[in-house]
């Protein structure tokens, strides 16, 4: 079995899980207070994380500890 096609996604691809996710209730996330790291970088100190209570998208500091949640192609 090849594990080479798992990346972190991206701003817009986490968002899509998010809305797939809040609609159907598939999968399991993090609630309040955790926050899911995107491969989208803001600048050289950010990057893009997405929270899976509310769906908010922010520029957290890139020293800061959240989660990820690799994903396939879809």
């Amino acid at each position: 079995m090849d594990n080479s096609d798992w990346f972190l996604p991206s701003q817009e691809e986490l968002d899509l899980l998010y809305r797939q996710y809040s609609t159907n209730q598939l999968g399991e996330f993090m609630g309040i207070g955790y926050g899911y790291w995107t491969s989208t970088e803001y600048d050289q100190k950010r990057a893009w994380a997405q929270g899976f209570y509310a769906g908010v998208q922010g520029r957290i500091e890139k020293t800061e500890m959240f989660l990820v949640r690799p994903i396939r192609a879809f």
